[in-house]
């Protein structure tokens, strides 16, 4: 059940990543720089859900004080390395820095639309049988 939430949050990004990428085709001068962006964003994005995941499974096998330590180590990396992500982009480009942006918001949309996407995914494969 874990995994199957996992694969479905991680397909979020990617829908929301491809629906961005689109958005920015139309109305982003820098189109290229904007797609790079957005691409790194979700990679990111999709890593850190990953390392979410992999932190609450190891956290489950820890006491509660080790377990506090070892998210907020987890959880600090991730803030380290989406900033990382920002600070390099917004120094290459600004349309770059905003689809970088927007890559790393995916995580965010993914979660609040993870029911309806699970249901889609339901709907798929349902087709399939």
């Amino acid at each position: 059940m874990a995994g199957r939430t996992l694969a479905g949050l991680i397909f979020g990004c990617l829908l929301y990543g491809i629906v961005a990428i689109l958005i920015g085709l139309i109305f982003v001068p820098k189109k290229l720089l904007f797609t790079a962006g957005v691409i790194l964003g979700v990679i990111a994005a999709s890593l850190f859900l990953v390392n979410m995941y992999d932190s609450i499974d190891a956290s489950l096998e820890m006491n509660e004080k080790k377990a506090k330590g070892f998210t907020f180590g987890r959880k600090t990396v991730r803030l380290i390395i989406a900033l990382l992500v920002m600070v390099v982009t917004i120094i290459l480009d600004t349309y770059m820095f905003a689809g970088a942006a927007i890559g790393l918001f995916t995580i965010k949309f993914s979660a609040l639309t993870h029911p309806l996407i699970d249901k889609l995914i339901d709907k798929i494969l349902s087709w399939e049988e």
